[in-house]
């Protein structure tokens, strides 16, 4: 929302947050995206070609890094992710919707805004690995006392 002048700033430059911050977001029972989690995205607007198939408006791939998660005022979950390349570089920033319904856009009357899926780019838990049966350590074979039995066997024969 627009900052509304005063005589300090007479022209009304800047903007104010009006979104709620949150700490996390459940995206299932046992997963939190929390701020610094790299997702996965998918879905978001499309549109529908003559075929009747839907085209995604845009094709988010690789890994999104989150940089903040706000509630709107009409209550959807909005994330702030950045575009994370190989080699740790960061490119493309963006907003995205990730809860609400579909509508028709307000501009374009052919595209449906959707809200788009994520998912956790990798698991924050490990699967555990087996554990081996543990070997019994071997009995070290004591060779002299073994000696001093033969011996005292071969000299009572």
């Amino acid at each position: 929302m627009p900052v509304s002048p005063t005589p300090d700033n007479p022209h009304g430059w800047g903007y104010i947050e009006k979104r709620e911050v949150l700490p996390s977001y459940q995206l299932s029972p046992r997963i939190q995206v929390v701020v610094g989690d790299e997702i996965k995205v998918s879905k978001g607007p499309y549109w529908v070609n003559k075929d009747g198939v839907k085209v995604s408006m845009d094709k988010m791939k690789g890994k999104w890094k989150v940089n903040g998660i706000y509630e709107n005022s009409s209550g959807e979950i909005e994330l702030d992710v950045i575009h994370c390349w190989p080699g740790g570089l960061f490119g493309s920033t963006s907003t995205i919707r990730i809860t609400g319904d579909e509508y028709p856009s307000p501009v374009v009357d052919l595209i449906v805004r959707r809200p788009y899926k994520i998912k956790l780019a990798s698991p924050k838990y490990g699967r555990r690995a087996k554990k081996r049966k543990e070997e019994k350590p071997k009995q070290k074979t004591n060779w002299s006392v073994l000696a001093d039995i033969v011996k005292n066997k071969t000299k009572e024969s």
